[in-house]
């Protein structure tokens, strides 16, 4: 039996999930390659990314609640170290800047840090 001319081809859908790419939060629904945590921690838009092997912008659940709980966090820390420098009795502005920078941007830094493994461990990425 011949092929009828004029059948559409059969293409794939895009909009079916590719069934061999494991739904992590670590492997990009699209492409399928490991994202690791580096776009996840440096984004600028919380509770997005981009996968840096096919640049699909990703998104993830319970990304915006992490955001919210980093971000109370954060201004915990930083209000800590504002108390701490002002006990201190420093009277030098830039010195007291120095000192509040030094105090407040590594606990900082690893809360970011310490988010995205969380969000890329136990979350699942989707296209956004």
């Amino acid at each position: 039996m011949e092929p009828n001319p004029y059948e559409a081809p059969k293409v794939a859908d895009p909009r079916q999930a590719n069934l061999s790419v494991p739904i992590d939060g670590r492997h990009c629904p699209a492409c399928g390659e490991n994202i690791g945590i580096g776009p996840i921690g440096t984004e600028i838009i919380p509770g997005r990314c981009r996968c840096p092997y096919c640049h699909t912008k990703l998104t993830w659940k319970g990304a915006y609640t992490a955001t919210l709980i980093m971000i109370v966090l954060t201004l915990a820390i930083l209000g800590g170290a504002v108390l701490v420098v002002r006990s201190l009795g420093i009277e030098n502005r830039w010195l007291a800047g120095a000192v509040l920078g030094v105090m407040a941007l590594p606990p900082t830094l690893i809360v970011g840090w310490i988010g995205a493994a969380l969000q890329a461990r136990y979350s699942i990425l989707r296209r956004l």
